[in-house]
């Protein structure tokens, strides 16, 4: 049986408390909490303790001097002194004397009992005092409910601050999951995740997330208006097909036939090659694009391209020149993706371009770095349409009357990103375009 979560367990908000990360991290912080407090008393009894033997050791030596000077006045002076306790204002409840054969002559209170043991060697006798151990049990006695309390209270303060501070952290969290759960329920992409600005790393999550969302919409856009163009650009040559098709089942002469079967494969082919072209700027677009990287030049490809074009450019009656130059311009790239660029660009300036008019090809080292530039004197771009000519399928030219199948653009950014190039465009319109290529 399967247990990934269903469309109806996303859409729907999870009510189960204990289970939530602000819980769990609130947990694992009292958990931390807890055992840092342990730590310390595991480390804060033993010093208490430790100070507390010293000080008494110290008291301890005080009154063996005192002691000792009873005992240098004999045995029996001592004994009834320690007895009556009248020359000592503070008789430890501990004391022995042991002589030579170490045997008790004198004893007072269990000394074997004692915490705290001093002793002092006087002639012939050993003198030995010692403080009871419940005077620590004592103190820890008057600590350990003060230490319970505290700790109480501190326990407290830590789970309510931490689930207070752990809910107002994870609160991008749930606005981010808010939002993901409305999109999927409502494929609403203009939604977006309240930004703190804070540039911590859920603020960053945020913006990360808000802006996949916008680049999303973008794409979603795009896709439809390239299934809209597809479906417009294809619908002529395929009804082209469809009626040469025709034509030819009802014609008799195979003349009539073997010329309608060769403008079907031209017009297969007009379809190929803008099917060819997507699948290349979708290749480039995610990365996956194969450069067979070598090192070319510039002015030599450039004047390849001339070459194959110089026949088009007669025909429009159109200049199509590389113009001159001393500076060699070499690049780490794909020769064939890149005359391929270069071809698409030389091909969309020719286009446009009257009669007597001039495309012409320069090579150099531009504001963006080294590369080429593709000048024409066409009719040029309008301003409101420059942002879009990158995009797959877009015409400037609404009536479709230039031949085409606006995907040159596309494919010329998409080629030059991939080479970690940039692509850019200048145009006034009566004046002409100027498409500069940068490494």
């Amino acid at each position: 049986m399967s247990s990934e979560p269903t469309r109806s367990d996303v859409d729907r908000p999870r009510s189960r408390p204990l289970r939530t990360l602000a819980f769990q991290i609130n947990v694992w912080y009292v958990i931390a909490f807890v055992a840092s407090l342990t730590l310390l008393a595991s480390f804060a009894v033993p010093i208490v303790r430790n100070a507390l033997d010293r000080e008494r050791t110290l008291v301890l030596e005080r009154r063996l001097e005192r002691h000792v000077a009873l005992l240098n006045a004999g045995l029996p002076a001592y004994r009834a002194a320690v007895d009556g306790s009248t020359p000592l204002e503070e008789t430890p409840e501990a004391v022995r004397i042991r002589d030579e054969q170490n045997r008790t002559v004198y004893q007072r209170g269990d000394v074997t009992r004692a915490r705290l043991v001093v002793s002092r060697e006087i002639g012939r006798l050993r003198l030995e005092i010692g403080a009871p151990t419940m005077q620590w049990d004592a103190v820890l006695d008057r600590l350990f409910p003060g230490a319970i309390a505290l700790g109480c209270g501190a326990l407290l303060v830590a789970v309510i601050g931490g689930y207070a501070v752990t809910r107002r952290s994870l609160r991008p969290v749930r606005d981010l999951a808010a939002v993901a759960r409305e999109v999927i329920r409502s494929g609403d992409l203009n939604r977006r995740v309240p930004e703190r600005g804070t540039r911590d790393e859920l603020d960053t999550l945020s913006t990360l997330f808000n802006r996949m969302l916008e680049r999303n919409h973008e794409l979603v856009v795009h896709m439809r208006e390239a299934l809209d163009n597809v479906a417009h650009d294809l619908r002529t040559p395929l009804t082209r097909v469809r009626g040469i098709a025709e034509v030819a089942l009802r014609s008799s002469d195979p003349a009539d036939a073997r010329e309608a079967l060769a403008d079907c494969i031209e017009e297969s082919e007009h379809v190929l090659v803008m099917l060819r072209a997507i699948m290349d700027i979708s290749e480039a677009d995610t990365g996956i694009m194969r450069l067979e990287r070598t090192p070319v030049s510039l002015r030599k490809l450039s004047h390849e391209v001339a070459d194959v074009y110089a026949h088009v450019a007669d025909e429009a009656g159109v200049k199509l020149v590389v113009e001159p130059g001393e500076e060699e311009i070499i690049v780490d790239a794909d020769p064939v993706r890149l005359r391929q660029a270069i071809a698409n660009l030389v091909d969309n300036a020719l286009k446009y371009t009257p009669p007597g008019g001039e495309v012409a090809v320069e090579i150099g080292r531009f504001e963006h770095g080294e590369g080429l530039r593709v000048r024409d004197t066409g009719e040029g771009i309008p301003a409101e349409a420059i942002p879009r000519i990158w995009d797959r399928l877009y015409r400037a030219d609404p009536s479709r009357s230039k031949r085409g199948l606006g995907l040159g653009l596309s494919l010329v950014r998409a080629i030059i990103e991939a080479h970690g190039g940039r692509v850019t465009v200048q145009s006034e319109l009566g004046k002409g375009s100027t498409f500069t290529v940068t490494f």
